[in-house]
């Protein structure tokens, strides 16, 4: 059974600051019934001006990391991401 547990994060905690690990993706996709990731900006430069580096395609690597895995595992899974 799933919980009903909201995680909201910044997009560049997926991968820069290990807090979440390519190796829990599985496990978040299993039992979250709700992924909402924070996004700095929509463009490299909106990305870079609020978070002072470019780690936009790093952000956007991790994205589609977990989208893919999400349909790969059949997940039900919401994932968001905000701006």
């Amino acid at each position: 059974m799933k919980k009903k547990v909201l995680i909201i994060t910044a997009s560049y905690y997926l991968d820069i600051t290990k807090s979440l690990k390519k190796e829990y993706d599985r496990q978040l996709l299993k039992q979250l019934v709700f992924l909402r990731i924070s996004m700095a900006g929509g463009n490299r430069d909106a990305y870079k001006k609020v978070q002072g580096r470019d780690d936009f395609d790093l952000v956007i690597d991790n994205l589609t990391r977990i989208g893919k895995l999400k349909k790969k595992i059949k997940s039900k899974t919401t994932l968001g991401v905000a701006f």
